[in-house]
């Protein structure tokens, strides 16, 4: 009997299940023996990593089955080695294609006891095809929803483990449902683009933009700022506030301790749901991890902001910077030391600026005050005080510029 060929996004089970369905063997144990030398142990095809039995049926009917192709498109390895080290995954890879190693550690086993399928992608099957087939990426066991059709994905338990001794029709008549927590959408993008990306994308350490993200977020601790350590208390309860406790419990436990934190910091982690769980609830595009390109960091970008305002003339206290830039007063000039900045705040009360006062209160008309406010708001100076010294002292620089043009 021909074995049938792969549709589009087909699981390796699910290629099985037809050829078995196809053959007109009564029990399932009869199709494994036939594809697989009179075996009948159904762990043959047990998890949704690369196994043995693709390598079999290759070599049976290598004019149907692409050996590349399949290990890439019927079974998860693409998504489940998402944050593995680019080098190491590909060297893994390829021993499996050529049979040095049909076993290797890296790829962990998965034993699972549910299939998962869209009712709306089942329909289009049917009526593409004429038979419905498991989709690889339905098996993502965090995907809440379709990432085609929007509604929730199904989900059947099976009989001790889902490949043992039988086999497992998809149900029938079932309807969508498209209720959804408010982060479901997001959270599904995420780990579509982490199942689609090519397969040796891997994080760019280089860019660092997850860490980069996570500082924006304020989840890095206070007490290492060049460095930027992920607090595992902050993000635990981050993670717990945006999902919910038994989620987060389910795929972190209930706590981030500071070891695991560091491992994920580092991206030694590889567990591709706990970094879209992350990625999600900060609000960081898939794709961002694994680019070349930095994205800003916001405190970066508020202090060099404040510093250029403040080389033109206007007047910052310690204060005002602190909160404007988001962070601590104390921690100021290590930010600014960080990014190559100097100090450029002053209390005007504090100043060591020699001379007469030449400022005693000055009062304006209610349109120079609305003027004045807008200034103020524009420059980000929440003290009048502070907006009319940045003014005299922008006109001072302003006169004293002129006044050296006139001179040469």
């Amino acid at each position: 009997m021909q074995f049938p060929t792969p549709y589009p996004d087909e699981l390796w089970y699910s290629i099985i299940a037809r050829y078995h369905k196809r053959s007109g063997n009564p029990f399932w144990y009869m199709s494994i023996q036939e594809l697989f030398d009179g075996r009948t142990n159904s762990t043959l095809i047990t998890g949704f990593y690369p196994n043995e039995s693709i390598i079999m049926v290759h070599d049976k009917f290598p004019n149907v089955i692409d050996l590349r192709k399949a290990v890439l498109e019927s079974t998860l390895l693409p998504y489940l080695m998402r944050f593995y080290p680019k080098e190491k995954k590909i060297q893994a890879f390829e021993d499996f294609i050529n049979g040095v190693n049909t076993k290797p550690r890296l790829y962990r086993y998965t034993k699972h006891d549910k299939l998962r399928y869209c009712p709306l992608c089942r329909q289009e099957d049917i009526e593409k095809y004429g038979e419905p087939y498991w989709h690889t990426v339905h098996q993502i066991e965090l995907m809440p929803l379709c990432p085609i059709h929007r509604c929730r994905i199904r989900e059947i338990t099976t009989h001790k483990s889902l490949f043992s001794g039988r086999y497992t029709p998809m149900p029938e008549d079932d309807e969508p449902v498209f209720d959804c927590a408010h982060y479901e959408p997001a959270l599904t993008d995420t780990l579509f683009a982490y199942y689609r990306m090519p397969f040796e994308a891997s994080p760019n350490i280089e860019s660092d933009n997850l860490a980069r993200a996570m500082e924006n977020a304020g989840l890095i601790s206070d007490m290492n700022i060049r460095y930027t350590k992920y607090d595992g208390a902050k993000l635990h309860k981050a993670l717990v506030d945006f999902y919910s406790p038994e989620l987060i419990e389910q795929y972190f436990g209930t706590d981030i301790k500071m070891q695991y934190a560091s491992r994920l910091r580092n991206h030694i982690a590889r567990n591709p749901e706990q970094y879209a769980l992350i990625a999600t609830m900060i609000g960081l595009e898939p794709e961002l991890i694994f680019s070349n390109e930095r994205i800003p960091l916001r405190v970066e970008e508020r202090l060099r902001m404040l510093a250029r305002l403040a080389s033109q003339g206007n007047v910052y206290s310690k204060q005002q910077v602190s909160k404007i830039a988001g962070i601590p007063t104390y921690r100021l000039r290590a930010y600014t030391e960080r990014f190559g900045l100097e100090p450029f705040w002053f209390d005007i009360e504090r100043s060591q600026l020699q001379g007469k006062s030449v400022y005693s209160g000055i009062r304006v008309s209610q349109e120079d005050a609305e003027i004045l406010d807008e200034y103020m708001k524009e420059h980000f100076l929440e003290s009048r005080k502070y907006a009319a010294y940045s003014l005299i002292r922008q006109f001072l620089m302003g006169y004293q510029a002129t006044k050296d043009d006139v001179g040469k």
